[in-house]
């Protein structure tokens, strides 16, 4: 009984004397370049936005002579010199233009 108790204890002494245990992760980095990389995506998304809203608050001349139309009753046309598609809408009597996005432009001509 005195043996075993001896063998506990001294197990139990050069667990605690083995001197300091350094648990190095690597998934931190890994993490960190994802959020870097999801980060670079966002501010993307948000510079195309802009450039998108700025395209949308320019002025467009009447493009539907230069312009196929390609679906009536929403009127969406398609230009090819500059390979973009456009909505009109009428405010004041006026007829306006707006560029469309990718996904508007998927969900209008379905």
């Amino acid at each position: 009984m005195k043996i075993k108790y001896l063998l506990i204890l001294s197990f139990i002494s050069l667990v605690v004397y083995a001197g300091e245990v350094h648990i190095e992760t690597k998934g931190s980095l890994i993490r960190n370049d994802v959020f870097d990389a999801k980060r670079d995506r966002i501010e993307a998304y948000r510079d195309a936005e802009a450039l998108r809203q700025l395209d949308n608050e320019l002025p467009a001349i009447d493009i539907s002579a230069t312009c196929l139309l390609l679906k009536t009753g929403r009127d969406i046309y398609f230009c090819v010199r500059n390979r973009r598609y456009y909505q009109q809408f009428i405010e004041d009597n006026e007829k306006h233009y707006r560029v469309l996005s990718i996904l508007e432009r998927q969900q209008q001509l379905q």
